[in-house]
């Protein structure tokens, strides 16, 4: 009865021990097949012999976008993709103190004759107004689309105040830095801002930012013969003021909504249009849509039929007990 007894108890503890085991496949994506293992929690995953596959060169295995760490415990089911590139002949140019015979090499450009070489690079940014410790992402386009491989350089000319790590740019301090994006001898480039954590005055950054997209879209546009901005002062001309009352309140409606999807939505955003004559129109982004406009607008226009062209814009943006103010002093003339 002992020996039953024990060998029960033996049987308990090694089951207690026995570890999990995890399936790691490999798609090849067209290459040589690599079999899938078994792997036990808690262990690594044993790197595999790089597959091959006709006119490429095997670039890593990949679990979803990022490149995979073999050297990273097993906890779970792995599936794993490998990423290739397209094999070419190049003559290479190459960083000073880098290998040269490494066509991939993320410091070389690989040049030939017959193979598109890149001529400008567009970020989808124009500049980053970024708080401490928050990340945003740059996308960057490879001019022209056709270009073989890409493989873009990041740098920040202050890691102290910004860092970039493949066009994810991370605030680290106030202050301003600019971010490079570098292929081959394409470069393109944008500043960012990276401010405390002081969420008023970063909504007013960005109305500001908003603001100067609006006026450069509406400049020569609609009805608009021109626009100037100096600091808060705003000139505008008019040409036109049927197609400025048609067309204004659609652009600007776009814009406002773009601005209301990034602020929280307790922050307060109050506005006053104060006039010549000392009436004023006021609102609040509780109330704001396409009908405010319209009518705001159409009583501007009554505004400016005499010689009455300058107004006041009053911007006031609270969020709990924290408040901010900016004034812009308008003046709008008729070519005519």
């Amino acid at each position: 009865m002992k020996k039953i007894i024990l060998f029960i108890i033996i049987l308990l503890i090694c089951g207690c021990n026995e570890k999990k085991e995890y399936l790691v496949s490999f798609d090849s994506a067209g290459g040589s097949i690599v079999l899938d293992v078994l792997v036990s929690e808690e262990d690594f995953v044993p790197e595999p012999p790089e597959p091959e596959k006709d006119e490429y060169v095997f670039a890593g295995w990949y679990q979803d976008d990022e490149l995979y760490d073999f050297s990273v415990p097993v906890t779970s089911n792995v599936s794993l993709k490998a990423h290739w590139l397209k094999e070419l002949n190049c003559n290479l140019t190459c960083d000073i103190g880098y290998r040269i015979d490494n066509q991939y090499s993320k410091d070389c450009t690989c040049i030939k004759s017959d193979v598109p070489v890149a001529t400008e690079i567009l970020l989808d940014k124009e500049s980053i107004f970024l708080e401490v410790g928050k990340k945003e992402k740059i996308t960057a386009t490879i001019i022209p689309s056709d270009v073989p491989f890409i493989d873009i350089k990041w740098s920040s000319s202050n890691s102290n105040i910004a860092s970039v790590d493949n066009g994810v740019v991370t605030g680290i301090s106030h202050g301003t830095a600019t971010i490079k994006a570098t292929f081959g001898e394409a470069v393109s480039s944008i500043n960012v801002v990276v401010i405390k954590p002081d969420l008023v005055s970063y909504y007013l950054k960005e109305f500001e930012l908003l603001l100067n997209k609006a006026l450069k879209e509406l400049n020569n546009n609609s009805g608009f013969g021109s626009i100037s901005k100096n600091n808060n002062n705003i000139d505008i001309v008019i040409l036109d003021k049927i197609s400025v009352t048609l067309n204004s309140p659609f652009i600007c409606n776009n814009y406002i909504k773009e601005y209301l999807s990034k602020i929280d939505k307790n922050t307060r955003l109050e506005y006053a249009i104060i006039l010549s004559d000392k009436t004023s129109i006021e609102g609040s982004n509780k109330e704001i849509g396409m009908g405010n406009l319209i009518k705001t607008l159409s009583e501007l226009i009554k505004h400016f039929k005499g010689n009455n062209n300058k107004i006041k814009l009053k911007i006031s943006i609270s969020l709990n007990k924290e408040k901010v103010t900016r004034d812009y002093n308008i003046t709008i003339k008729s070519s005519k």
